[in-house]
């Protein structure tokens, strides 16, 4: 499945990433087994979220080693734009960068809004460096076998079954090289609605059968990522499609029927998968849990964000901490050893918030900013850290401040690197400076999240609500100290 000069360059990557990483050797080995073993197509569009509930590691591990193993050179990114309804996966070239804020499903003829909270996904497929698959050549791939695997991610399609399903109906395909054109003859006489593909584009044109039509004869042009026209009527039977490749690209074409016309050939049971495969939400990993992570930060420093105007999160949790007293600890104990300790602090913050899936988007004096995903992770970070910052060597006890604080934002490229702004941001950072030595406190908004009071229990916290003026925002804010 792969030549002996492949698996010793995967070899030395896998050692670079050992290196890099310090990944445990034995997700690390399992990892390599499967590059190498698993079939074309579980390596294509691979989701690590998958990944860590068919290999029994945690989802932080599993996001994590595909990180590291894109920067290795064994994965590439795959960015896309997840449709709402289908949840077709609309790839995105150009990484982040590529993101607009909206986009079209061709197969639904809708228009939607893009957000990277929720309908951006990243998956990961391997590299032809560590492993050639037919998905890296387009004249390897059969459209009957591999059409639906084009147009979706694994976190949608990993099932074989259905895989043999989808392939019933095709109905005709071939492939065009660039400014080519090719004849495709198919019989469609099996349902009302056919579409034709183009899945690497995302493109579709939808052909109506209809007695009533005046021709069985059309001529389809093929742009990126658009197929004109989108919509004809044909009489059913044997009909006869142009298909003219208006792009710089190999493009695989076909004829598939529409499912919702029915289903021909189809068992019933066969039906009830398909069916539920279209009405089940899938869980994938988002390009918010990407970029929030320390992992990304370091190792993806390149990775730009779209125009001047930044990217808009929905939410993001922001958590603020000041080391307490730390001008008075350089005059205690002199510069080289309080820079000494300071370092230290910095150390075991950046290392507990990476553990809980955040990152230190920058250190201001001996103040950290991070970022989270999610609330409950960065709560629960909150909590490591106010009682694990006695274990950094110190001439004297440090004493942190927190703040935790939710809300929506802008992320722009500053200084080559991942930054955020607007009021949430401001926000989370007037939360920590009313805390108190020694105090976590949090708004309204990560103590209402589903799970936090669970955890305080857990934790066996004790929250004071307290409602306090903020310099700089307007009115009083709501806010839990945590003792």
């Amino acid at each position: 499945m792969s030549s002996a000069i492949e698996n010793t360059a995967l070899a030395l990557r896998l050692a670079a990433m050992q290196d890099l990483g310090g990944h445990d050797a034995d997700i690390l080995k399992a990892f390599g087994h499967y590059l190498v073993t698993a079939p074309d197509e579980d390596l294509f569009r691979l989701s690590p979220l998958r990944y860590a509930q068919v290999h029994e590691i945690t989802q932080r591990q599993a996001i994590d080693l595909f990180l590291y193993a894109t920067h290795a050179g064994i994965l590439e990114a795959n960015w896309g734009v997840v449709c709402p309804t289908c949840y077709a996966f609309v790839n995105t070239p150009g990484g982040l960068h590529a993101i607009t804020s909206h986009s079209y499903c061709h197969l639904c003829d809708l228009e939607f809004d893009v957000s990277v909270d929720e309908n951006v996904e990243v998956a990961f497929t391997v590299a032809p460096a560590a492993r050639k698959i037919r998905f890296h050549d387009i004249e390897a791939l059969d459209f009957q076998r591999d059409w639906i695997t084009w147009s979706y991610s694994s976190s949608r399609y990993y099932d074989k079954e259905l895989r043999d399903i989808f392939q019933k109906l095709v109905e005709a395909s071939s492939v065009l090289k660039p400014h080519d054109s090719i004849t495709l003859t198919p019989n469609l006489s099996r349902g009302t609605r056919y579409h034709a593909v183009t899945p690497s584009r995302h493109a579709f044109a939808h052909i109506i059968i209809a007695p009533d039509a005046e021709t069985r004869e059309v001529t389809f042009e093929i742009f990126d990522g658009r197929i004109v026209p989108d919509q004809v009527t044909l009489k059913p039977g044997a009909v006869t499609l142009h298909f003219v490749n208006r792009s710089e690209s190999r493009l695989a074409v076909g004829v598939v029927l529409d499912g919702r016309t029915g289903y021909p050939e189809l068992t019933t049971q066969e039906v009830e998968r398909v069916k539920e495969f279209f009405n089940s939400k899938p869980t994938y990993l988002t390009a918010k849990q990407v970029a929030t992570s320390q992992v990304f930060r370091e190792q993806f420093r390149a990775e730009s964000i779209p125009s001047q105007l930044g990217l808009a999160f929905k939410s993001v949790t922001f958590l603020f901490s000041d080391l307490k007293g730390s001008t008075a600890l350089y005059q205690r104990v002199g510069d080289i050893r309080a820079y000494e300790i300071v370092r230290e602090h910095f150390t075991l913050l950046r290392d507990i918030i990476a553990e809980f899936g955040g990152a230190v988007v920058k250190t201001m004096g001996d103040a950290v900013m991070a970022s989270f995903a999610d609330p409950m992770s960065a709560l629960e970070a909150a909590i490591v850290i106010s009682r694990e910052i006695a274990r950094v060597p110190s001439d004297e006890a440090l004493i942190l401040k927190i703040g935790v604080h939710m809300g929506s934002c802008i992320a722009v490229e500053s200084n080559e690197r991942l930054d955020y702004f607007g009021q949430t941001v401001n926000l989370a950072a007037r939360v920590q400076s009313i805390a108190a030595a020694g105090e976590i406190v949090v708004t309204q908004p990560i103590y209402e999240s589903p799970g936090a009071m669970d955890l305080l229990r857990s934790m066996r916290l004790t929250p004071t609500p307290d409602s306090v003026y903020l310099r700089g925002i307007d009115g009083i804010t709501p806010v839990y100290r945590l003792s």
